[in-house]
C-alpha cells in the first residue's frame, strides 16, 4: 500500500517554486526524497538582509501514511497548498501529532546548532508558510555520495578503524543526541 516513486515525485514542489520566511527566500531546485513526514528538496536560499546565497536542504511537512488514512495532496498547481482529508478524530489526532513531531524535529536541530561534537546537521530555519499551508525547516546540504551509494559502488573504506572512526562513531553520536532529546529518526 506504499506510494510509488512516481506518485511521490508527482506531488513534490516543482523546480523554481519560491518559499519565503522573514528575511530568507528559498527557490526549490529539485526533489531529493520523500518519507512518511514529507519531502526533502535541494533549494537556493537567499538571505535578503545581507544578500548571501547558499544551497540548502529543505524539508516539507507533507505526510503520506495511506494505512492510517493520511495522504496529503496539493490543492492545485497554482498555489501548491497542502490539503489532507481526515475521516475521523483518530486521523485528525495522528495528523496533529505528526505535525508537532515535525516541528519538534526542526526545533531540535535549531537548539543543537551550537552543541559541540553532536554530529547533527547544521540548522538554518524553521517556518510556517501560509501559501502552501504547511511547515518547513532548512538545514545544511552536505555534498557527496550517500552511504548506500558508497556500498553499492564498493567505495567503503576497507580498514576497520576507518569505518569505525568515520562512519560508526559519528552516526552513533548523532543517534544518541537525538535519542536524548526524544527525536525519532
Amino acid at each position: 500500500n506504499e506510494l510509488t516513486e512516481e506518485e511521490k515525485v508527482r506531488d513534490a514542489l516543482p523546480a523554481g517554486f519560491v518559499l519565503e520566511n522573514d528575511n530568507k527566500r528559498y527557490t526549490i531546485l529539485n526533489y531529493i526524497s520523500c518519507g512518511a513526514f514529507g519531502y526533502t528538496y535541494r533549494a537556493d536560499m537567499l538571505n535578503q538582509q545581507n544578500g548571501i546565497k547558499e544551497i540548502v536542504a529543505i524539508k516539507e511537512f507533507y505526510p503520506r501514511l495511506r494505512e492510517q488514512g493520511i495522504v496529503s495532496y496539493r490543492e492545485n498547481s497554482q498555489s501548491n497548498r497542502m490539503k489532507v482529508d481526515l475521516d475521523n478524530p483518530d486521523q485528525e489526532k495522528l495528523f496533529k501529532d505528526m505535525r508537532k513531531m515535525f516541528y519538534k524535529e526542526g526545533d531540535f536541530l535549531r537548539r543543537m546548532s551550537d552543541a559541540p561534537d553532536n554530529h547533527v546537521t547544521e540548522f538554518k530555519s524553521l517556518f510556517d508558510n501560509e501559501p502552501t499551508g504547511t511547515i518547513y525547516y532548512s538545514m545544511k546540504l552536505y555534498k557527496g555520495a550517500t552511504l548506500d551509494d558508497m556500498i553499492k559502488d564498493g567505495q567503503i573504506p576497507t580498514s576497520e578503524p576507518l569505518i569505525i572512526n568515520n562512519i560508526v562513531i559519528p552516526l552513533c553520536k548523532a543517534l544518541h543526541t537525538m535519542e536524548e532529546h526524544k527525536i525519532l529518526h
